[in-house]
């Protein structure tokens, strides 16, 4: 009898654990959409996205949720996920060598009804402002302003990158070329005939890097050469 009793207790544990994770298992896809910018201020931060280099994550509590979900930001600084409605969400910036100071700072969205669009904002070392390109004789100038936030770090170049696609960044570049910078305005030259007349496309960014940070602040917006 004993035995007996102790296998239905064991019957009836498992039951329940099952019938949680079927109840787990059975959540409806969410169906509120949390989307944005990485910011400062407001103005878009231009980011290299290859590699999956740019994360934030979403934590969501509610329903059995317990890990974080990985939210990609792409070169734009945009990024887009889904999340439940009617729960609790934080994101924050997942711990990386970003182009900005790592405060680890969190947006928290209580009771999501719907889709939400927000911004995380950051605090970028500098800004990249006033882009503009021209194109003559093969030749590539870029005229932009480098904007100081914080003086903590310096300028360890300022350059332009080309790729043969949209996506560009010093790592995907088929040309790079960059120098010392202090904050200001910036005038950069690039020969880029050869290019012109090999590649399909060309797209360019400009960017700068900051000492002792592995990732470069870019331009938000690749400009069509060809």
């Amino acid at each position: 009898m004993k035995k007996r009793t102790i296998i239905s207790l064991m019957m009836a544990m498992a039951m329940l654990v099952l019938l949680g994770s079927c109840e787990h298992d059975n959540l409806d896809a969410p169906d509120c959409r949390v989307y944005g910018h990485i910011t400062y201020e407001g103005q878009r931060i231009g980011l290299k996205s290859t590699n999956s280099t740019i994360q934030l994550e979403l934590w969501q509590n509610d329903f059995g949720l317990e890990k974080a979900q990985v939210i990609y930001v792409n070169q734009e600084g945009a990024f887009s996920t889904y999340a439940y409605k009617g729960g609790h969400l934080r994101i924050v910036a997942k711990p990386g060598s970003y182009p900005w100071k790592n405060t680890q700072d969190t947006v928290y969205i209580d009771n999501i009804k719907g889709n939400h669009e927000f911004n995380y904002e950051v605090y970028p070392y500098y800004m990249i402002e006033n882009v503009e390109y021209s194109l003559a004789d093969g030749v590539l100038t870029a005229d932009f302003d480098i904007k100081e936030i914080y003086s903590e770090k310096s300028i360890a170049q300022a350059g332009i990158v080309v790729n043969r696609t949209q996506f560009v960044d010093l790592s995907t570049a088929i040309k790079a070329s960059g120098t010392k910078q202090n904050p200001g305005h910036v005038t950069l030259k690039m020969d880029v005939s050869k290019e012109l007349e090999s590649e399909k496309a060309l797209f360019c960014r400009v960017f700068t890097k900051i000492d002792g940070i592995d990732e470069a602040l870019y331009s938000p917006d690749p400009y069509k050469l060809k």
